[in-house]
């Protein structure tokens, strides 16, 4: 085993110790990990040991890593085991309250962050992949016009029988949507991201504006705005880009998108800032409601992922 690169540094508290083990095979919980020849019924025959030190004794150093302890989220560890001589204890970052509350320390001032009202989503349905599209100062017409659409929507129930017979190796995309509030919709794929495409979205803002984001099983993300039929930035926002508008630039003030952490809260955020609307649970459930899926097209799911990554399929 060799010792990280880098501390992980998205995360809440690091620090990296020393550590001597009497013997070797530890685990967190102080028990053996199952056979893997004879592995439960809920663990998969090739999943790695990965929860246990080396076999053998010795001094090790390891970094422990904690996140999200605060209790407002789902809290995660990590640990990282590796050979190397006694030395002493490096802090690399320490921010939570709770770490400060247990040190006897004064606690940081940690404000509500401007996404909290979008995290729903990260324990929701579209957890692990999803399009949401909000478009301003439209109309239904108008919006079916802009998405290309002509045959009738189907429901739920035609729309997983025209899955389920359709080669998996194409992905056809479906949208879901429905009138928020006057004027303004809100636009769902759960297996497609055409509404990234910056001319699809340019049209759709014709009347008005349009934002949307994506995120992906593979962890991929898109941000995308238009206005009055104009595409204005499509980018992965792992940073800003230098080309970055002004209007675009200051709605991403405050929202950190450069920390991995609750990026999908946050790219909605950015929808909501830039069209006066986000996308709330009770949104979700009005685009349920109209319980009518409308297909936009199809293509080969290779050129897809070449394009702008794949939301699945979950056919």
């Amino acid at each position: 085993m060799r010792a990280p690169a880098a501390p992980w540094f998205d995360l809440d508290e690091t620090v990296e110790i020393s550590w001597t083990a009497p013997r070797g095979g530890a685990t967190v919980n102080g028990e053996p990990l199952p056979d893997p020849m004879d592995p439960p019924a809920w663990q998969s025959p090739h999943a790695p040991r990965t929860t246990e030190t080396p076999p053998w004794p010795g001094d090790y150093r390891a970094l422990v890593e904690a996140n999200s302890r605060d209790g407002d989220e789902t809290e995660h560890y990590s640990i990282t085991v590796w050979p190397a001589p006694r030395a002493p204890q490096v802090i690399h970052k320490r921010t939570d309250r709770l770490g400060h509350r247990l040190r006897g320390e004064p606690e940081p001032d940690r404000p509500t962050p401007p996404w909290a009202h979008h995290r729903w989503v990260e324990n929701s349905d579209l957890a692990q992949a999803g399009t949401i599209t909000v478009v301003t100062g439209t109309i239904r017409e108008h919006l079916l016009a802009a998405l290309g659409i002509s045959p009738p929507p189907v429901d739920p129930a035609e729309r997983e029988r025209i899955r389920d017979e359709t080669d998996h190796s194409v992905l056809i995309p479906w949208i879901a949507l429905a009138e928020v509030v006057d004027g303004v919709f809100a636009l769902w794929e759960d297996n497609g991201h055409r509404c990234a495409d910056p001319a699809l979205l340019a049209r759709l803002s014709e009347h008005g504006r349009a934002a949307s984001t994506f995120w992906t099983v593979d962890a991929l993300t898109t941000l995308s705005f238009a206005e009055r039929g104009r595409a204005l930035l499509s980018f992965e926002p792992h940073s800003v880009p230098d080309s970055c508008p002004d209007e675009v630039r200051a709605l991403l003030d405050g929202l950190d998108i450069t920390d991995s952490r609750h990026r999908k809260a946050k790219g909605l955020t950015a929808v909501e800032r830039f069209t006066g609307h986000g996308y709330a649970p009770a949104d979700h459930a009005a685009v349920l409601a109209t319980a009518a899926f409308h297909r936009v097209g199809e293509w080969c799911r290779s050129k897809a992922v070449d394009r702008v990554g794949d939301n699945g399929p979950r056919e």
